[in-house]
């Protein structure tokens, strides 16, 4: 496809590099038709990057409209124009309020209470 002077496949990756290399982005974008739990994108959040994704099985419990660009599975046009836009608007993305965002939804402290919720419910209904 002539595009690896434009694109780093980066093959598999250790959890230090893979935290570098997030950091050293600015977004992060999955095109993935399908993600179990989303992790990727809630990892990036955490590191107050913007998430362009795809309307993944994952990114629905992970992903609003605040801290992410949601497209349809599929259109390279809609991955595109997201992209630019992401470009073109970044300034107007808050760092500090994306990862707010993600210790609000995803801290060991909200995870265990609703987890614990969670258990209350099953346990009470029977």
């Amino acid at each position: 496809l002539n595009i690896l002077s434009k694109v780093s496949f980066l093959g598999s990756l250790s959890r230090n590099k893979i935290i570098k290399t997030i950091n050293n982005s600015h977004v992060f974008v999955c095109s993935s038709n399908y993600e179990t739990f989303g992790i990727v994108s809630a990892e990036s959040l955490s590191l107050g990057k913007v998430v362009i994704s795809t309307q993944n099985s994952g990114s629905f419990d992970v992903l609003n409209k605040s801290v992410a660009l949601i497209l349809e599975n599929n259109n390279v046009d809609d991955m595109t124009n997201a992209m630019i836009n992401v470009y073109k608007n970044y300034k107007n993305y808050d760092p500090f309020l994306i990862r707010e965002y993600s210790i609000n939804k995803f801290s060991d402290e909200i995870i265990t209470k609703n987890l614990i919720s969670k258990y209350f419910q099953i346990l009470n209904k029977k």
